[in-house]
């Protein structure tokens, strides 16, 4: 049952792609804070993600006076990972050469503004600030297209939080599920709750993975995400997870999120239109081949009675005649000509 939320865009357009249940998966590479505070490293992830072929890039801007407590351990590394608004300048004109969208992970209200200032293509909010409405106000009124994580939250919270980004005008909503801890534990990632949002909420939803990186089943389990109707698939992106910087647990090496990337895009192309279509050119293919006809089990002549004896339910590669159901419409009608053993019996065929 939905909830009391708003109706949000169900197809939102970022430069050239459609975010849709009926489109691609949108593939989004979480470059987070895996530059570990060095501007050329970011650069260098930047031209994996973008050889991966992804649709965006997302970065991790954040200013830690205005995201934390002071004088934590956390803090002092913030500190550390702190690019300048020149250096994050720097960086979205690097990336913008390759003419690729990018997604802002706004982290506080003072990296929001400044990612506005940026021309940024897209925000993302983290479950931090599903509750902050200073936050959702300011991504609201954009106009952009937002992403809000919603991990370790109650369905109370996320509605609120809806509501309050549709009463400022936010209408470009994509629900973002994903439990994010490094690396999440495979029997915690609950993927089937992509279904129990599309259940309660009218907006689109996608899958913030965050399993192990170095394992097989990272390469795949976004398969499942894509399955339940996941439309944005975010995956952590590192430049090289043997140095063990920030979030590598869960981020791929550039040739591994390319490899990625084209089995999410193939395995998308086996799910089809979500709502019911005419029969296409493999159905019709598909039909003749197996479909079962009525035939005749036995010479019958002209003007004798049919009788359920007298006819069969076989294939016969053909793309007329009469399905197996309409048996009632044949029985103890009389054959106007003859009709050999075999033959499909068309309507043309009986007379009452």
């Amino acid at each position: 049952m939905k909830t009391i939320a708003q109706k949000f865009s169900d197809s939102i357009q970022i430069r050239d792609k459609t975010i849709s249940r009926n489109a691609t998966p949108y593939m989004v590479a979480e470059i987070a804070c895996a530059h570990d505070g060095n501007l050329e490293k970011a650069k260098k992830i930047v031209d994996g993600a973008v050889a991966a072929g992804v649709d965006a890039v997302q970065f991790e801007i954040l200013d830690p006076d205005d995201n934390i407590v002071p004088g934590t351990d956390v803090y002092k590394l913030l500190q550390r990972l702190y690019f300048s608004p020149a250096q994050w300048r720097e960086l979205f004109t690097y990336t913008r050469q390759y003419d690729m969208a990018i997604f802002s992970y706004a982290y506080d209200y003072v990296s929001l503004c400044l990612a506005l200032e940026l021309n940024t293509d897209g925000i993302k909010l983290n479950s931090s600030d599903l509750s902050n409405p200073d936050m959702l106000r300011k991504s609201a009124e954009s106009g952009l297209p937002v992403t809000i994580g919603t991990g370790a939250s109650l369905i109370e919270e996320i509605t609120a939080s809806l509501d309050l980004f549709a009463q400022h005008g936010g209408e470009k909503l994509i629900l973002m599920h994903g439990v994010q801890n490094f690396p999440t534990d495979i029997t915690y990632a609950h993927i089937r709750r992509i279904q129990l949002l599309y259940a309660a909420f009218d907006c689109l939803i996608g899958y913030a993975d965050h399993t192990e990186g170095s394992t097989y089943l990272s390469q795949v389990i976004d398969l499942v995400a894509l399955g339940m109707g996941a439309v944005v698939i975010e995956k952590h992106i590192t430049f090289d997870r043997s140095e063990k910087g920030i979030d590598y647990e869960a981020a791929l090496e550039p040739l591994e999120f390319q490899a990625f990337v084209a089995t999410i895009r193939n395995a998308s192309k086996a799910l089809g239109s979500s709502t019911i279509q005419a029969l296409n050119e493999s159905d019709q293919k598909y039909r003749q081949f197996q479909k079962k006809k009525i035939v005749a089990a036995c010479s019958i002549k002209k003007d004798s009675i049919i009788t359920r004896a007298k006819i069969s339910f076989l294939r016969t590669g053909t793309t007329s005649g009469i399905a197996p159901i309409e048996v009632g419409s044949i029985v103890g009608k009389r054959a106007t000509r003859d009709i050999n053993k075999f033959q499909e019996i068309s309507f043309i065929d009986i007379i009452d």
